[in-house]
């Protein structure tokens, strides 16, 4: 079997897995009415690893479009210091992510927290094994990886997670554009393939690789970080777009790769930023609000037919594929990635 074959095709059929995804809608908005009943006053969502970064896009997302509370936070942090994060006078939804229910730090940070009177938990998952101990699940069927590496599990746990806080709104024209994403996806899965192989094929010798991102952009910037580092044994970073400004890109050059997604409300900002990216010498690969001087000067740019209130989960594909694609092209195989497992199990 050739290197890669399950991460590539796990990759290439995720317009599939949010598919399956959205035909759970339904059965998911039954769900997402008892939690609304329960007038919650915090939410917390956290997870392990790329979860972690799950959490992250997810919190952001939330907030764009409810007035709870919310925040993101790995799960072992919230196990060890769980009274800096629920207080008496909160009445907390916890919202873990897993693709495997039995990650370690996971269970026991929802177990703890639920066993607390004022603290329920809706897992956002890709296994069944969370109803053993979530009050409620988001449970997407039929998304099982052969690959050690999360990507349809990463997006399809986002596309459930959007609906989540749409649904929680009640906002009917987000919840619309939602509903196109499968088909959206699909019409473009040809294109991140065919451009992010040549671009892997280019760069073999980068040295460090960088996703920068703001809001929800920002847990996609950490996903398409970890992903890189996970298939390449490429160090990489992570940072709120503008940060990045502050010390660390006096290290960028020639071998930088920078994932850079675009947000609709900073776009005048990072089409600065990009311009002194490319000044310096580093690739750009720029993702979703991107048009006009943006798409000119990055070196591969991306921009959908949805709004940012739905694109997420496709925007993360082209850097799964540059991330496979570079792994295969220095040798490596991205199905067997060094050091890792599928779940954290203490």
């Amino acid at each position: 079997m050739e290197r890669g074959h399950h991460t590539l095709s796990e990759i290439g059929r995720q317009h599939e897995a949010f598919a399956i995804t959205r035909k759970c809608f339904p059965e998911f908005a039954k769900i997402v009415e008892a939690v609304k009943q329960e007038g919650f006053t915090k939410i917390l969502f956290m997870g392990c690893g790329t979860s972690y970064f799950l959490a992250a896009a997810a919190s952001a997302y939330f907030a764009r479009y409810n007035a709870i509370t919310c925040d993101y936070l790995a799960s072992f942090e919230f196990y060890k210091n769980t009274s800096l994060y629920v207080k008496p006078q909160d009445k907390v939804l916890l919202v873990p992510f897993t693709r495997v229910a039995s990650t370690t730090e996971t269970m026991i940070a929802v177990k703890k927290g639920v066993a607390l009177p004022n603290v329920k938990s809706l897992q956002i998952t890709c296994d069944d094994y969370s109803f053993q101990y979530s009050t409620w699940s988001l449970f997407i069927p039929d998304m099982h990886e052969d690959s050690i590496v999360m990507t349809s599990s990463f997006s399809t746990m986002l596309y459930t997670a959007m609906f989540f806080a749409a649904a929680m709104s009640g906002n009917d024209e987000v919840l619309s554009q939602l509903e196109k994403l499968p088909e959206d996806t699909g019409a473009h899965m040809p294109e991140y393939a065919s451009k992010m192989e040549a671009l892997a094929q280019k760069y073999t010798d980068m040295k460090v690789f960088i996703g920068l991102g703001s809001g929800a952009h920002y847990g996609l910037a950490g996903e398409s970080s970890i992903k890189v580092k996970e298939m390449t044994l490429t160090p990489s970073e992570c940072y709120y777009s503008l940060e990045y400004r502050h010390g660390p890109i006096s290290i960028a050059d020639e071998k930088t790769v920078i994932a850079y997604f675009v947000s609709e409300n900073t776009r005048e900002e990072d089409a600065r930023l990009i311009g002194e990216l490319k000044a310096l010498g580093a690739c750009v690969i720029a993702l979703g609000a991107v048009a006009g001087e943006i798409e000119d000067k990055a070196d591969v740019a991306y921009q959908t037919a949805l709004c940012e209130c739905a694109n997420l989960p496709e925007l993360i594909i082209p850097l799964q594929y540059f991330g496979a694609y570079l792994a295969i092209a220095k040798g490596y195989d991205p199905d067997a990635p060094k050091n890792l497992s599928k779940a954290i199990i203490l």
